[in-house]
């Protein structure tokens, strides 16, 4: 039921103009109440086609309010035989001309979206400031100094550079954009670069593009550590960036060899890092949803005190290719086929050494190309090259 104060009369077609605003409101109600179009017309005098009668009606007023000016909007009906009786299409304020639920090109809007893209303009200036004051504050960050550089930290830049230094040897390019292989995992590489970042051995570069910092939401600026330049926050000791450069890239064996210990300790952790790396793209061979726990950890630190990384190779190969016979035969589920690899690959080893096994050595596999890390810590450091993946790590080099 509609009232004569539910419709804006403000402009009233002609062909109703005889009528009354209570005379419309009653024909409207007619309308929809279902009496025939023909009756309604001969009873108001219409001089119109059938078709044409729900063009005559005013305009409802809504309970919407135009944004801009505050007052109701209005909307045209629909015919009787219509889904809906309102037009949501036409919904529109009458003073500015807004229109509501589609794109609207109104002078108001026009402006609104002006002035929404000048505040985002000026936020993003805000932002775009507080990026530079956040990367100014990092090149002033005191330069570490040449001689106080740990083996680690020696062994990490090394072959960072190695694998990433730019040709003008001013910053380091970003990680994820080149193709040599840092360390034998990913999770080796985000260690490594973290390690480096904490103790501010390298710092983002000013060259690099704002657009790779955010704002998080506690305000402070951050960056994803494979997606930036980093600059080499070092103090040479002779002075000479380009000699400094040159003994970063090429550190020297025997400030290794005169600490054993570490280098047993270190060969353990890349031969842990490659048996994972080839365990996950066997696992990744054959479809199995892994991901590496602590059990899997635990069981891959034992292995590298006993055996070579080649000989690992040969442990994990035969372990998944058992479950995966089993798992294809029917005998078990692909998940407790998948759970049996690292059990399988624990039993081999304990059996192994129980029965003084020579257990033979697998190649590397073309797809996982030896690392910076592992040819400059074999080849360069140790001077044992391809040893370091067919003899288990050992203190007596």
């Amino acid at each position: 039921m509609f009232y004569k104060e539910n419709f804006d009369f403000s402009e009233v077609n002609a062909a109703i103009s005889h009528l009354t605003n209570e005379d419309v409101t009653e024909l409207i109600n007619q309308y929809y109440a279902g009496v025939k179009v023909k009756e309604l017309i001969d009873q108001y005098n219409l001089n119109i086609p059938p078709s044409k009668i729900i063009s005559l009606f005013p305009l409802l007023k809504l309970e919407i309010k135009c944004e801009f000016c505050n007052i109701p909007m209005v909307t045209k009906l629909n015919s009787k035989s219509s889904y809906e009786q309102l037009s949501r299409k036409d919904i529109i304020c009458l003073k500015c001309k807004h229109l509501q639920n589609r794109l609207c090109n109104c002078l108001k809007c026009k402006q609104k979206v002006k002035n929404q893209e000048l505040e985002r303009k000026h936020q993003q200036d805000i932002l775009n400031n507080k990026k530079l004051a956040y990367l100014d504050n990092l090149q002033g960050l005191p330069c570490v100094a040449e001689e106080d550089l740990s083996l680690t930290d020696r062994i990490y830049l090394a072959s960072l550079l190695r694998g990433c230094l730019h040709e003008n040897i001013k910053y380091i390019e970003e990680i994820h954009l080149k193709k040599s292989v840092i360390t034998p995992y990913q999770d080796f590489t985000t260690e490594l670069l973290q390690h480096l970042i904490s103790k501010n051995i390298i710092v983002p570069s000013p060259e690099n593009d704002l657009s790779q910092f955010r704002e998080k939401g506690d305000g402070n600026i951050s960056y994803y550590i494979y997606y930036i330049k980093y600059k080499i926050n070092i103090y040479p000791d002779d002075g000479n960036y380009e000699m400094l450069i040159h003994r970063l890239m090429y550190p020297r064996s025997e400030n290794f060899l005169v600490n054993s210990n570490f280098c047993y300790e270190f060969w353990k952790k890349i031969a842990f890092f490659e048996a994972i790396q080839y365990l996950m793209f066997k696992m990744e061979s054959v479809r199995y949803d892994f991901s590496p726990g602590p059990k899997t950890t635990t069981v891959f630190q034992n292995l590298v005190t006993n055996f070579s990384v080649g000989q690992i190779y040969n442990i994990i190969y035969r372990a998944i290719a058992n479950s995966t016979e089993q798992y294809q035969s029917g005998k078990i589920t692909k998940a407790h086929a998948q759970n049996m690899v690292i059990s399988s690959c624990e039993g081999q080893g304990e059996r192994a050494i129980a029965n003084n096994w020579n257990l033979t050595n697998y190649s590397r596999v073309k797809e996982l190309p030896q690392s910076q890390l592992s040819k400059i810590f074999f080849d360069s450091i140790l001077q044992i090259s391809y040893l370091g993946f067919t003899e288990k790590p050992t203190i007596n080099l």
